[in-house]
C-alpha cells in the first residue's frame, strides 16, 4: 500500500526555499539526499517502502527539483540547508542515507554531527584520487576525466529556458540517461518531468541549469572523500556499484577499474577503524531506482 506524503517548502534564509516530501510517521527519522543532477523523485519506490517502518524524509537540493536556485554551487550551501530542514522539521538524529553527491554530503554531514546514528553512502565517490584506479596511470586518469567533462559540456549545451520543445528534448535525454545507466525510461519518468519546472511566464527551466551543474562538477571532482571518512566518527556504509553504465569500452573499463580501487582502499582503511563498511553489490550506479527493494532490505539490515 502507498504510504502518503507532504509536499512542503522550508525557507533557509535570504528569500531561499528547499522543496521537501515529508512521509509522517511515529518511526526513527531518516533523510533521503539524491545525487547531482537528479531530485527527491530518485527516492519515490525506496521511500514509499522505507514510510512503513520510518519517518522518511527526500528533499531537493538547491537547484534541484521545486528547490529554489542559488547564484552558485558550494557543498556548504547544500549542508546548511540540509541542516535547515533537520531542525525545521524537528527530525531528532536522524539517519542520512544519500546517493552519489547526496553520499557524499551525508558523510559530510556526519563530520559535524557526532550524534548521527548511521550514514549510508551509495556509490558516492566524486572522481576519487587517481591511485583509486587500479591499473592505471595518473596521467590516463587525468585524460578520462577531461574527456568525461567535455562529454558532460556537449550535454549540457543549450538553452536551459525554452519552450514546450526544450520539455520533450530535455524528457529524451533524461530517458537516454536512464538507459545508459541500466534503467529502464519509464521508471525514471516522475525524476525526469521533475527535473524541469514550470516558469511564472509559462515556459521550462531544466533543473539544474548548464551553469550550475559545471560549478558542482567542478567543485566536486575535488572532494576528497577518504579524507572525510578518516573524520566520521559515527557508523558509515559505503555501498559499491560494481557494474558500470551501459557505455562503450575503455570508458566503462575506467570505472571497473576505479571500483576496484575504492574497494581496495576502503578495505584497508576499514581494517583500522571499526565504523566503517563496506557493502558489494552487483548493481550499477543508479541502484534506487534500478534494485529499490534490494537497496530498501539493505537499508533496513544496517539500521533495523
Amino acid at each position: 500500500m502507498q504510504r502518503g506524503y507532504q509536499e512542503l517548502f522550508i525557507d533557509v534564509g535570504h528569500g531561499i526555499h528547499i522543496a521537501v516530501r515529508d512521509y509522517p510517521s511515529n518511526g526513527r527519522p531518516l533523510v533521503l539526499l539524491h545525487g547531482a543532477g537528479l531530485n527527491l523523485a530518485l527516492w519515490d519506490a525506496v521511500a514509499d517502502v522505507l514510510a512503513h517502518r520510518y519517518h522518511v524524509v527526500a528533499l531537493d537540493f538547491l537547484g534541484h527539483g521545486a528547490s529554489s536556485v542559488p547564484e552558485g554551487f558550494t557543498v556548504e550551501a547544500d549542508l546548511a540547508a540540509l541542516e535547515r530542514v533537520i531542525a525545521e522539521l524537528g527530525l531528532f538524529r536522524p539517519a542520512v542515507i544519500g546517493h552519489s553527491y547526496g553520499g557524499m554530503l551525508a558523510v559530510r554531514y556526519a563530520v559535524d554531527h557526532l550524534e548521527c546514528p548511521i550514514v549510508i553512502n551509495i556509490d558516492g565517490h566524486g572522481d576519487g584520487r587517481a591511485e583509486h584506479y587500479a591499473g592505471k596511470t595518473p596521467e590516463e586518469v587525468g585524460r578520462f576525466w577531461t574527456q568525461q567533462y567535455e562529454a558532460l559540456l556537449a550535454y549540457l549545451d543549450g538553452e536551459d529556458s525554452g519552450s514546450h520543445e526544450l520539455r520533450e528534448t530535455h524528457l529524451a535525454r533524461m530517458g537516454a540517461y536512464a538507459e545508459a545507466h541500466g534503467v529502464a525510461p519509464e521508471t525514471i519518468s516522475a525524476l525526469a518531468k521533475r527535473s524541469i519546472q514550470r516558469d511564472r511566464r509559462g515556459g521550462w527551466n531544466r533543473r539544474p541549469g548548464a551553469d550550475l551543474s559545471v560549478d558542482m562538477y567542478r567543485q566536486l571532482s575535488r572532494l576528497d572523500m577518504f579524507g572525510l571518512y578518516l573524520k566520521v566518527r559515527c557508523p558509515v556504509v559505503l555501498v559499491l556499484a560494481l557494474k558500470p553504465p551501459l557505455i562503450p569500452e575503455p570508458d566503462a573499463d575506467f570505472i571497473r577499474a576505479h571500483r576496484a580501487g575504492i574497494d581496495k582502499a576502503f578495505t584497508e582503511m576499514a581494517a583500522t577503524m571499526p565504523n566503517l563498511r563496506l557493502l558489494r553489490t552487483d548493481a550499477r550506479h543508479l541502484m534506487p531506482m534500478e534494485r529499490p527493494h534490494e537497496l530498501c532490505q539493505l537499508i533496513v539490515d544496517c539500521y533495523p
